[in-house]
C-alpha cells in the first residue's frame, strides 16, 4: 500500500505544478494527513481516480472544482452526495467537456431505494449536485486485492454488470467519447483491480461485450495493466 500512498503524493505535486489547484497551497495533503486510518479499499480507489485525472491531462485543460467545508480540498472516504465535494472539471478549447467525480452518489429512478455510487463517474458537462443515470457518461469501480495474484470473484463483476447496464442503462457505447492518452483502452465502463480479472483467464469476454464492461487487471504502480473485454 505504501507504493499506492508514495504515487498519489507524487501526482498531487504533478496536479499543483499544472496550476490547476489556483494557488491553493493544500493539493492533497488533507486526504492523505493520516494514512494509518485508511482502509486500504480507499486508498486505492483514490490511487485510480488521480490517475485519471493526470492521465487526462495530456488531451484536457483540468481544473479542480473545491467543496465546501470541511470538504475544501478533501474528498470524502466513503460515498456521498456530490454537492460540497471537491471533483475535477475537463474542458478543451475553454469549453467544459465533462466533470470527474469521486465516490458520488448517483440518484437512480430505477432503484430509488438504493445507494448507488460508482468509486469514479464521469458526468455530462450540465451535471448537477444531484445527478442521475441521464448524467452519466462512463463508469469505473476499483476493487483492491491484498494479494496481486487473487482474481476478482464472478459476484462482483456480475454486480457492477447490474448497476452499470441494467440501473445506470450504460449499454451503449458513451454519449461521449473521452480522450484517454496511456488508458486508452480504458475509455469504457471500467471494474479495476491491482488483482486478477474474473473473466480473462476463463476467457469468458461474451458476457462483458453484452453488457458494455471491461476487466482491468494489475493496475498498480509500475506494473502493465491488462483490459480484458
Amino acid at each position: 500500500m505504501k507504493d499506492f500512498l508514495n504515487y498519489i503524493n507524487d501526482f498531487s505535486t504533478l496536479l499543483k505544478s499544472g496550476a490547476i489547484w489556483h494557488g491553493t497551497d493544500e493539493p492533497l495533503a488533507p486526504v492523505l494527513s493520516d494514512p494509518d486510518a485508511l482502509a486500504d479499499d480507499y486508498i486505492y480507489e483514490f490511487y485510480c481516480y488521480i490517475c485519471m485525472v493526470i492521465d487526462l491531462m495530456n488531451n484536457y485543460d483540468i481544473s479542480f472544482i473545491k467543496g465546501t467545508g470541511k470538504f475544501e480540498y478533501k474528498f470524502p472516504q466513503k460515498a456521498a452526495n456530490k454537492k460540497g465535494k471537491p471533483r475535477f472539471h475537463a474542458s478543451e478549447n475553454n469549453k467544459l467537456q465533462f466533470q470527474i467525480c469521486a465516490g458520488t452518489k448517483i440518484n437512480c429512478s430505477r432503484a430509488s431505494s438504493e445507494d448507488n455510487n460508482p468509486d469514479i463517474s464521469f458526468q455530462k458537462a450540465d451535471s448537477s449536485d444531484n445527478p442521475n443515470e441521464a448524467d452519466i457518461i462512463i463508469i469505473m469501480d476499483a476493487k483492491f486485492k491484498e494479494n496481486p495474484n487473487h482474481e476478482l470473484p464472478k459476484a462482483e463483476v456480475y454486480k457492477f454488470i447490474t448497476i452499470s447496464h441494467s440501473l445506470f442503462q450504460l449499454n451503449a457505447p458513451p454519449t461521449l467519447k473521452i480522450k484517454f492518452d496511456r488508458f486508452s483502452d480504458m475509455a469504457a465502463n471500467c471494474l479495476i483491480t491491482n488483482g486478477k480479472s474474473h473473466s480473462g483467464k476463463k476467457n469468458d469476454l461474451a458476457i462483458l461485450s453484452l453488457h458494455n464492461i471491461k476487466e482491468v487487471e494489475g493496475f498498480a504502480p509500475n506494473v502493465k495493466h491488462i483490459v480484458i473485454g
